[in-house]
């Protein structure tokens, strides 16, 4: 069997646990394979981006991408295929095959990073699959069926990384503009705009610029600061209109002198007419 077949296959299997009684045995055992997966797809795409930069700030972007990448939709269809190539006694017999300890060296990280790598495979990994393999031999044709599982569900990821990947990209640009935006324009606060309110800080959220007031006075319990909300959304589609997109949000945060949050007002930019 070819190991690239193996790399597909053992990312699929890192999370199976017992679904015998399960009544769909194959979209749990999706569910259960994927979410195992999203954190390692998650710490690839960080090491990736981050390569030249110890910077973890961009994270909530890669996980929302990852996570779209790995839909509903796609784990139906992932579902599906092994519908089509297992029965239900295959599954349960090529699950219970990989759950021992003769499978466990190669459905691990290590394994998959060393296998997708450009080195070549050492002995001993090769000798981890066959022994693996071996233990598959009471279902029909199984490398076949193996095969065409992992070049069925490899097309299917591809079709989900390309539809989600550009905006991906989109969203990381605008990230990066929320947070060059705050930490240029804090190098100016505290800025003071009377004896009431003062801007004592801006931060960048995911996909959201958050500016920070303080009000000199002490709040009473349930008493609020009131924003003329049409005048901040007018302000915010002014300024920001042409720079973000229409999922960013910006978002005005005052605090009274006890540091209590007595006011917010957020406005997304899809409200800009």
């Amino acid at each position: 069997m070819k190991m690239r077949t193996w790399i597909g296959v053992a990312i699929a299997f890192l999370s199976w646990t017992a679904v015998a009684e399960e009544k769909d045995v194959y979209r749990q055992f999706v569910d259960r394979s994927v979410n195992q997966n999203i954190p390692l797809s998650i710490e690839i795409w960080a090491n990736k981006i981050f390569e030249e930069e110890d910077d973890k700030k961009f994270l909530p972007v890669i996980e929302d991408f990852v996570n779209s990448t790995f839909s509903d939709s796609f784990r139906e269809r992932t579902a599906n295929t092994y519908r089509r190539i297992f029965s239900k006694e295959e599954m349960q017999i090529l699950a219970e095959n990989l759950m021992t300890q003769i499978c466990a060296p190669i459905f691990n990280t290590d394994f998959i990073e060393r296998a997708s790598g450009d080195k070549s495979i050492s002995k001993e990994d090769k000798i981890s699959v066959d022994r693996c393999i071996a233990g598959l031999q009471d279902i029909d044709n199984a490398e076949e069926k193996l095969n065409k599982l992992a070049a069925i569900n490899g097309e299917f990821y591809d079709a989900s990384f390309n539809v989600h990947f550009e905006e991906f990209l989109e969203k990381l640009k605008q990230q990066k503009l929320i947070f060059y935006i705050a930490d240029e324009t804090r190098k100016t606060l505290p800025f003071i705009f009377d004896e009431e309110l003062t801007w004592f800080d801006i931060v960048g959220e995911y996909l959201v610029l958050e500016y920070l007031y303080t009000f000199n006075d002490v709040f009473r319990e349930g008493e609020k600061y009131d924003f003329d909300r049409e005048s901040v959304l007018n302000d915010v589609c002014r300024e920001f209109k042409t720079h973000f997109r229409d999922y960013v949000s910006v978002r005005y945060l005052v605090f009274d002198l006890d540091s209590k949050r007595v006011g917010e007002a957020t406005i997304k930019l899809s409200e800009c007419s």
